[in-house]
């Protein structure tokens, strides 16, 4: 074998050999440019699945919120805009003690005055609401704002034995609760709803 064809041959090695990795090299690129397109393709997806799922549950949450709402103020025989802002905002909870409560018995919901007027020493709203739960008034949820009584003869005690000072402050006339609603079952689907400020005007309260 002669020393040209040697060499001819060992050159044509090494081009297989250059072309075979500058293929490899090819390969692996394209490789990595789908593997790189599909990584992002796919975290686009999940980017757009989790926007989707979270619109919903915004969109189902406000829903919810709204059939509460309108559930309450078909239970009062109200339109919508006549049930006060504290009772929407916590009209699941007030629709869940009326199922629960008997017929007669009384809700209160007290939208307390903030921030707290009262300067006084022992003069502040826990114990009020320590009052509320010692004289027969049940701490719905410890929101410390809505609470049931048994009957309406335990509420109007309640009421008749608060504090003097909740009565009356020479010093300061603004009202320890900014309102107090009451909700009574009338019967297993209507409620009487009203503000029971107009029913109580010995107490400090607007």
């Amino acid at each position: 074998m002669s020393e040209s064809f040697v060499e001819f041959a060992n050159i044509l090695d090494v081009e297989e050999s250059v072309n075979d990795e500058q293929n490899y090299e090819t390969n692996f690129a394209e490789r990595n440019q789908l593997d790189v397109e599909g990584s992002i393709n796919d975290e686009q997806n999940y980017e757009t699945n989790l926007a989707e799922r979270c619109q919903l549950d915004v969109e189902g949450s406000i829903n919810v919120e709204q059939n509460y709402e309108t559930n309450l103020a078909e239970r009062c025989q109200l339109d919508l805009n006549e049930i006060p802002q504290c009772l929407r905002q916590n009209a699941e909870r007030i629709l869940e003690v009326f199922n629960r409560i008997a017929i007669d018995d009384p809700i209160i919901v007290i939208d307390w005055t903030n921030p707290w007027p009262r300067r006084g020493r022992r003069q502040n709203k826990r114990i009020l609401i320590n009052h509320i739960i010692n004289n027969g008034g049940r701490n719905e949820y410890n929101s410390d704002m809505i609470f049931s009584f048994r009957t309406n003869h335990d509420l109007a005690n309640c009421i008749n034995l608060f504090p003097l000072w909740s009565r009356h402050d020479r010093t300061n006339t603004s009202p320890d609760v900014g309102h107090m609603y009451r909700v009574n079952k009338v019967t297993e689907r209507i409620a009487d709803m009203e503000d029971s400020a107009l029913l109580v005007p010995k107490l400090v309260i607007a």
